[in-house]
């Protein structure tokens, strides 16, 4: 028995508003096209009957026949080749000889003009005139003798026809052009959009590398405070194991020292276990990344090089609590670093105020400096910087924030643990 078989692909179903449409508008237009062309060509043959009566009428029986049949099958055609150049040429051409076909044949008018194809025009204008010209010729030898008035010469009425046939195609080209002109909006509308959804990923993924970056910053500098403090501890234990003639002081106070470095360290290695809580190449993994401890003073020697004119309000920090905290005073001076390039690319003849408060357990950081009157628009900026400073002080179990104040000042401000 042969397997059956499961559609698994779902059929794609046609909008049914999309499927009327498409075949509503065509035949309203071909309705329109005989509705109004049925009322043209019988004035028509009543002002040939008028002028030639009825032996004249008898001789032009072929043309008003041939003017009839033509007239209709151009204003059926005119709907669905709507799309179509050789078949719009046709209605045209029909046009040249029937009446009853000048409302499809303006339409088929208007369309060629919307191509905007300037050899066409000109050959269809051409040709319209040369049509109209021969047609009349023919009509008025054969209807001469029982004309009961001159009629117009030849000429004017192919003048006429390429005048009128100018303006259709005129207007179509105007109707193009429009059409162009909103494809071309509409083409610029959605690179714009697709430009800004490339950028937001673009900067969102320049933000995810700067956090990365802090975070293997963060981590590089609470590398050097965990082996200074290993360190210290082994070489009190190395002291301890090696001397026997030591005062039960001196091995206390060496037993302090191992118990606060051991129990530093251990802290230490808290936060780079936290700091390091998204993995790191295994490229770069092994690199080590050694940074000198700067102190405050080359921090603020550094600025003041690159022109920034610092105002210290207040340092409550004593030496001793600098060094007892390594890692988070490396980073606490790189987040100063940072405000001080920031307050200096963006207000370089502002004075910046420093101020370096110590709480409870914790450390007060802020920076402030007056927002200029003049914004330089050539200094171009990335915020990385401020993402890096609210991404370190996260980090080490602290906060950090910026921006513009009431009093129009910038002002960044940090706060980390410390004890």
């Amino acid at each position: 028995m042969a397997a059956q078989r499961t559609e698994t692909t779902p059929r794609r179903h046609r909008d049914p508003r999309v499927s009327v449409g498409g075949l509503l508008r065509p035949t309203l237009t071909s309705l329109l096209c005989l509705g109004l062309g049925a009322p043209i060509y019988l004035v028509g043959f009543g002002l040939t009957l008028d002028d030639v009566g009825e032996a004249g009428l008898n001789a032009l029986t072929g043309f008003l026949l041939a003017d009839l049949v033509l007239g209709v099958a151009a204003c059926i055609a005119v709907g669905p080749l709507r799309r179509s150049l050789w078949g719009n040429v046709l209605i045209i051409c029909c046009g040249m000889v029937s009446s009853f076909a000048l409302p499809a044949w303006l339409v088929a008018t208007k369309r060629l003009g919307e191509r905007r194809m300037l050899a066409l025009d000109l050959a269809v204008v051409a040709a319209m005139m040369l049509g109209v010209w021969g047609m009349y010729a023919w009509q008025d030898s054969v209807s001469a003798p029982y004309q009961s008035e001159v009629p117009l010469p030849s000429i004017v009425t192919a003048a006429v026809a390429g005048l009128i046939t100018g303006c259709g195609l005129l207007w179509g080209r105007v109707r193009g052009t429009r059409a162009a002109l909103i494809a071309s909006l509409r083409e610029q509308a959605r690179t714009a959009e697709l430009a800004r959804a490339e950028q937001a990923r673009t900067r969102e993924a320049e933000k995810r590398q700067a956090r990365f970056d802090e975070r293997r910053s963060v981590a590089r500098d609470m590398h050097d405070g965990v082996s200074h403090q290993l360190s210290i501890i082994a070489m009190h234990a190395g002291a301890l194991a090696s001397r026997d003639d030591l005062a039960p002081a001196q091995i206390r106070e060496a037993s302090h020292v191992i118990h606060q470095a051991a129990r530093d360290a251990g802290s230490m290695l808290a936060d780079i276990l936290t700091a390091l809580r998204e993995p790191v190449d295994a490229e770069n993994a092994g690199q080590q990344h050694l940074q000198t401890l700067r102190t405050l003073r080359s921090v603020l020697d550094s600025a003041a090089s690159r022109g920034t004119n610092i105002v210290v309000v207040r340092q409550e920090l004593s030496t001793a609590e600098w060094e007892r905290n390594p890692a988070r005073t490396a980073s606490l001076l790189r987040m100063l670093d940072e405000a001080l390039v920031n307050a200096g690319k963006h207000a370089p003849r502002e004075p910046v105020h420093l101020d370096l408060q110590r709480l409870d357990a914790a450390v007060l950081l802020r920076v402030r400096n007056r927002l200029p009157d003049d914004v330089d628009e050539t200094v171009l900026g990335t915020g990385n910087g401020l993402l890096g400073i609210e991404e370190q002080a996260m980090l080490l179990g602290g906060k950090a924030r910026s921006g513009p104040t009431a009093d129009d000042h910038f002002s960044v401000e940090v706060e980390l643990p410390w004890t």
